[in-house]
């Protein structure tokens, strides 16, 4: 079951995150995130757009194909993405873990409630979570999933500084939510057969790990929530094209 390393990855990473953050002074790791951060959006653009490209096809002809028929489905499910309100639902539930986060209950019982809660939405909300086992599962490509566990995992150190060791238990619901999409994701490759389908799904990711990579560094706002329903249209085209 390799499709399912970067999601066994992702757990290890958040437990050894929560675990490291009972040590004080492994704690001086947090002063990291910042270099990480720059190093992990650097590693996303850069890997994104290899992929994307060095994946696409076997020609020029093919390529070019698969590129316009997944820029269309980021326009589409960009859209269709706005009128869901895809994005708008993963900003206030960041917004809600931001403030949660901010403004710790003094009560234990109420806080380690609040740090559950927080660590769910911010190891399972966040768009990597989606299309990171969809490239893992699809594509046989865990370089999204690598970035997401680091990313996770000194997550998980700053909320362990805080909520404690329920921030471990979030494990619960990432590891058959991410799993689960990796599972559907390499059946439907599997029973597809077709290559040029998957090269759409190389591309799709491949731009959408790119996107994440903008995202972390700052350099623009990017709707990435809104581009998720790309995964389901570009394949879908595909196969209607042949």
């Amino acid at each position: 079951m390799t499709y399912l390393e970067g999601t066994i990855l992702d757990v290890v990473c958040i437990l050894l995150g929560t675990a490291i953050s009972f040590v004080p002074f492994c704690r001086r790791l947090l002063a990291l995130s910042g270099f990480a951060q720059l190093a992990l959006g650097a590693g996303c653009i850069v890997a994104g757009l290899w992929w994307a490209w060095f994946k696409s096809g076997t020609s020029f002809l093919e390529t070019a194909v698969n590129f316009l028929v997944v820029l269309g489905s980021l326009v589409i499910g960009r859209i269709l993405g706005r009128l869901v309100g895809i994005q708008r639902l993963s900003n206030r539930l960041g917004a809600s873990a931001r403030r949660w986060f901010e403004s710790v209950p003094q009560d234990t019982v109420r806080r380690r409630s609040v740090g559950f809660k927080t660590a769910i939405i911010v190891f399972c909300v966040s768009p990597m979570a989606v299309f990171g086992p969809v490239a893992e599962g699809a594509c046989e490509w865990k370089l999204p999933m690598i970035f997401k566990s680091i990313m996770d995992g000194f997550a998980a150190l700053g909320f362990g500084v805080t909520y404690g060791w329920v921030i471990a238990l979030a494990c619960f619901a990432l590891f058959p939510w991410q799993g689960t999409i990796a599972l559907l994701s390499y059946e439907l490759a599997l029973s597809l057969e077709s290559t040029a389908v998957i090269q759409v799904f190389n591309v799709t990711c491949g731009l959408l790990l790119c996107f994440s990579g903008v995202v972390v560094l700052g350099i623009r706002r990017v709707e990435l929530a809104n581009f998720l329903p790309a995964l389901v249209i570009a394949p879908l085209a595909r196969l209607l094209i042949g």
